[in-house]
Order: C-alpha cells, then sequence, then structure tokens
C-alpha cells in the first residue's frame, strides 16, 4: 500500500497540515481514506479494518 510520510519536525508545512488540516498535535496521526486516527494504540483495531479494506 503506498503511503506518504512527514516529518514534522524537518518540515514546517507537514507541521501546519497536521494542526490545521487534521486538528491535530499528536504522532503518530495516520489519515486512511480522510479517516483522521490519533495513536496506534488505541486506534489498532480500526487502523488494520481500513488497511485490510485497502
Amino acid at each position: 500500500m503506498p503511503y506518504v510520510s512527514k516529518d514534522i519536525k524537518a518540515d514546517p508545512a507537514a507541521m501546519d497540515e497536521l494542526v490545521n488540516k487534521w486538528k491535530s498535535r499528536a504522532t503518530a496521526t495516520l489519515v486512511i481514506d480522510g479517516e483522521v486516527l490519533i495513536g496506534f494504540n488505541r486506534n489498532r483495531q480500526r487502523i488494520e479494518e481500513l488497511l485490510s479494506e485497502a
């Protein structure tokens, strides 16, 4: 599955996108098909569901 990784420490535009577009300041923030998931552990089941559908 293709993905885009963004370094919010090195890229101010990536940090701006995280905060303003996705309304998050946390890592890890994943956006899968437009759904924003903040944190691996609390969203693990949903992440697996979305990835299995892809």
